[in-house]
């Protein structure tokens, strides 16, 4: 990318959002690195743009533990719920998991079916994820930045309901899957 192309970026999306009447901005940058047969696939990041565009750093978001599939993105709980109430989207879901190496849904569910017994989508789910090598793994929470937008005064007198806090300066410890 061309030399300052993020700040452009953000510069341009904060005066849309004005234009629109929104008041103000919220972003996350994840800090936990997550590496696969020692290669780096995300280095994790502090958001070092975000500082640069001054956005006001608020503390981390919610620590939770999440799941890694093998190609290093992240299960969301809402994708792993959609699956398992078979709400819109699921299907998408499914298919990530198939192209990962999981077994379809209809096969798993004919192969109990012919041994007598049932098979819920929350079940092909814990199966499909052990199938594909899924990680548990405890995260501290995402970075949260915060800018408000609008004109140069209400930028100035704009109240946040967080604490503003020193931006981090390094990510978290690497996840190796």
């Amino acid at each position: 990318m061309p030399s300052n192309a993020e700040s452009w970026l953000l510069g341009r999306l904060f005066r849309l959002a004005a234009d629109q009447g929104i008041r103000g901005l919220v972003a996350f940058s994840d800090p936990m690195p997550r590496i696969l047969a020692g290669e780096l696939l995300m280095p994790g990041h502090v958001g070092h743009v975000y500082r640069v565009t001054r956005g006001r750093y608020l503390g981390r978001g919610t620590a939770r533990t999440i799941t890694i599939l093998p190609d290093g993105t992240v299960l969301t709980d809402r994708a792993a719920q959609k699956v398992r109430a078979g709400e819109r989207g699921a299907a998408g879901v499914r298919a990530r998991l198939v192209a990962l190496r999981a077994r379809p849904l209809p096969e798993m569910v004919a192969e109990y079916a012919r041994a007598g017994m049932d098979l819920t989508p929350g079940e092909w789910l814990e199966l499909a994820l052990a199938q594909v090598g899924a990680r548990r793994v405890r995260h501290r929470g995402c970075h949260r930045f915060a800018w408000p937008v609008g004109d140069r005064g209400w930028r100035r007198r704009c109240p946040i309901g967080l604490v503003e806090l020193p931006y981090p300066l390094a990510t978290d410890p690497a996840v190796t899957l």
